[in-house]
């Protein structure tokens, strides 16, 4: 079972509603963290700081807290977390420690988003002064790690590429998806909204949006999406998937064996979605050359 750094809430603001003041009274520290086990399900675990508790203490505490918080909110609430945290300290290193930086070349369509250059070899196939794709801040690509924005593929809004992940290609990360582990989006990608790919290859107009979850499963196993499908649900493990397939919300395709699961639809249902224009930030003044190409284009 892996564990992620927990986060420590405050115990007053965790325990509002709770009907049993000498239970809180003994509780001197409430942690929670990400745990993952070893088939690769991401889950929330509850840590209670207290002298011995008994049984029936800890079950209500637990029930107390399944009740009050809603564990996908939270689940997103503590990735945020830890990715701030490590902006924040991407921030705090010096410019000769940062593997980027961010160009004054703008994307053509979308000015407030600026293409990356590498400042020191960060793959095999990047090296020093290489440029990368598009990003709008350093939020949305981690200083460390090997992970890296490749073509005209973008990362916007507040979404974050992490870890050892790769864009290709025209693909795009927006809302607040996350892009991690060692997942690969090439061609036309889109992973929108609250979506989270935490590992496999995904190619050729395929779009994760919503809530959906593209996990590993054991065993190094890990899923491959391509050619026109759309996922809104959860994928773990070793699943091919192609075709004009959509896997709904709350839906999971799950499958820990050698042999893949695989899923192919020839038929078109109307699912696909077109992609969608990555969200001006607030305050933003498109250039006078900018507005002239829109209203050209319009």
């Amino acid at each position: 079972m892996k564990h992620s750094e927990p986060l420590i809430l405050n115990k007053e603001e965790f325990f509002e509603g709770f009907d049993n003041p000498s239970l809180q009274e003994k509780v001197v520290g409430v942690k929670i963290a990400l745990l993952q086990n070893d088939n690769g399900e991401i889950g929330l675990g509850l840590g209670i700081e207290a002298p011995p508790l008994h049984s029936r203490e800890i079950e209500e505490i637990n029930r107390f807290f399944a009740k009050k918080y809603n564990a996908e909110e939270m689940m997103q609430k503590l990735l945020q977390h830890y990715q701030d945290q490590r902006s924040q300290n991407a921030d705090s290193k010096s410019q000769s420690d940062q593997k980027y930086e961010i160009t004054d070349i703008a994307h053509p369509q979308y000015p407030w988003l600026h293409r990356i250059r590498a400042l020191q070899d960060v793959r095999e196939d990047v090296h020093q002064g290489d440029l990368g794709g598009f990003v709008e801040s350093e939020r949305n690509l981690s200083q460390e790690g090997s992970c890296w924005i490749y073509d005209n593929a973008l990362a916007g809004e507040n979404s974050r590429v992490i870890e050892q992940s790769t864009l290709h290609w025209a693909c795009r990360a927006l809302g607040s998806s996350i892009i991690s582990g060692d997942a690969r989006l090439d061609r036309n990608v889109w992973v929108l909204d609250n979506a989270i790919v935490a590992a496999g290859t995904i190619t050729n107009i395929v779009t994760i949006q919503g809530d959906a979850r593209i996990l590993p499963g054991s065993g190094h196993s890990f899923p491959v999406i391509k050619n026109d499908a759309v996922i809104c649900g959860t994928v773990v493990g070793n699943v091919e998937i192609s075709g004009f397939y959509e896997l709904p919300p709350g839906e999971k395709l799950e499958n820990h064996s050698g042999e893949p699961l695989k899923i192919h639809a020839d038929e078109y249902t109307g699912a696909l979605m077109e992609p969608r224009e990555p969200q001006k930030p607030k305050g933003f003044i498109m250039p006078e050359q900018q507005k002239k190409r829109s209203d050209r284009e319009r």
